[in-house]
């Protein structure tokens, strides 16, 4: 098992409030890659936003890093930004912004891209959910076909009922992979979104098959592992262990001070799992 974390960055998170004025993208990275990788993490994952701000130049550059070691930007998060309506947008747009990312992901040695964008999938009112699933199968679909010339899987996460009106559970993320039955289409489990909906922590044995990496946070406050060591994320713990669970851990969270309360949340991780 490997641990890592996710830079606030550009984030959808409704709890982060951190100030953007004059952030670098390329400076971020390498600062928070260099950061993480000090206090004792295998790898860093960032918002798609950031990656897709780099100039080519940008990119090339850390491309190199990659290829030396000195970066490990493994996975990337909050795929589709809000201007981007799954349900909605012209087919062309959704396939176009898909294109240029996935080709940048394999420039970094991304190797999964997490579908989280609660506004981007969200089902407007005017439409029936069973069509809403519909155009988010077909947004998957793509992203399989895509993600295949490259080997980069599109992971569902669940995100909460505050955040989205669809896909809201594991359960209701596995049941839609599991139809689609796509080679790289898979499953992230969010630790901090079960909480606040209350899923069944069965499920991620139910499911452990399909779950690429976990999220943990912990709630109220989307708050760094271990901070409270609440009841419900002790007992997914437990389950994942009953799972044999062995893949990747991604702290994101909102951190207050943020090299203390990493180095604290990688400590209580490696305690526990």
């Amino acid at each position: 098992m490997q641990f890592g974390c996710s830079l606030n960055s550009k984030t959808f998170m409704p709890e982060f409030t951190g100030n953007l004025d004059g952030y670098d993208p390329y400076e971020g990275l390498v600062q928070g890659y260099d950061l993480m990788h000090r206090i004792g993490y295998n790898y860093v994952e960032a918002s798609v936003g950031v990656v897709n701000d780099l100039s080519e130049t940008q990119l090339a550059d850390l491309s190199r890093k990659v290829k030396d070691g000195q970066l490990d930007l493994r996975y990337c998060n909050c795929f589709v930004p809000g201007g981007i309506s799954l349900c909605q947008s012209p087919e062309h747009e959704i396939h176009e912004f898909v294109d240029k990312s996935m080709r940048k992901f394999d420039l970094l040695g991304v190797k999964c891209v997490i579908f989280g964008s609660g506004g981007a999938r969200r089902c407007p009112e005017d439409m029936e959910k069973a069509q809403a699933t519909e155009k988010i199968a077909a947004f998957l679909t793509y992203c399989n076909k895509v993600g295949a010339q490259y080997g980069i899987k599109t992971l569902i996460e669940n995100l909460n009922k505050n955040e989205t009106n669809m896909l809201n559970t594991v359960a209701e993320s596995a049941e839609l992979v599991r139809a689609l039955d796509l080679p790289y289409v898979g499953l992230l489990a969010d630790l901090f979104h079960m909480t606040l909906e209350q899923e069944d922590s069965q499920v991620l044995i139910d499911n452990c098959d399909l779950i690429s990496h976990i999220h943990v946070s912990e709630a109220p406050g989307r708050v760094y592992p271990g901070k409270l060591a609440g009841a419900y994320f002790m007992e997914c713990v437990d389950k994942l262990h009953a799972a044999h669970f062995d893949r990747d851990v991604s702290v994101e969270c909102t951190f207050g001070d943020m090299e203390p309360e990493a180095a604290a949340a990688l400590k209580f991780l490696k305690e526990i799992f």
